[in-house]
């Protein structure tokens, strides 16, 4: 069963939380600027993708960017980065750049009374805590997230 209510931990001095208080704005911050280094961090191997897999993974990615590539192509270009496919650790680099360049991340809590999140958010107990009616929130969220220019 989803939680009815969604919390977000606030800090008074966090200009970004007071204008959600005040303003409606959400701010949707990087991985780099969340507190956790290995956050949005992940290892994988597209060489072990199958390549129809890989292909449509790719055209996705390109056409959100705006570009339109024809299967010939792009089946090219896959032929020609099969070295590059299996060279884990520069994928992960450049993952997590364009990552932080398109992507970011609004965290919420399903618990309200979390002494950790009070403590690290909260401005050590001193900060407020938002409620959001869930099933109202996430569409709003995703409206907001629409109109964020990173």
């Amino acid at each position: 069963m989803q939680p009815a209510y969604l919390y977000k931990y606030c800090s008074y001095t966090n200009p970004f939380h007071l204008e959600l208080l005040f303003l409606n704005y959400i701010y949707f911050c990087s991985f780099e600027k969340l507190n956790d280094p290995f956050e949005g961090n992940f290892y994988t191997r597209l060489d072990l993708v199958p390549n129809e897999q890989l292909k449509e993974f790719l055209k996705q990615l390109l056409e959100h960017q705006g570009i339109k590539i024809s299967d010939p192509k792009l089946e090219k270009y896959l032929d020609t980065q099969k070295e590059y496919f299996k060279n884990p650790e520069k994928i992960r680099e450049n993952a997590y750049e364009v990552y932080n360049k398109f992507i970011g991340v609004f965290s919420v809590s399903t618990d309200p009374n979390n002494i950790l999140m009070w403590s690290h958010y909260a401005d050590n107990h001193k900060g407020f805590c938002i409620r959001f009616n869930r099933e109202n929130a996430i569409p709003w969220f995703e409206e907001k997230n629409k109109q964020e220019n990173f």
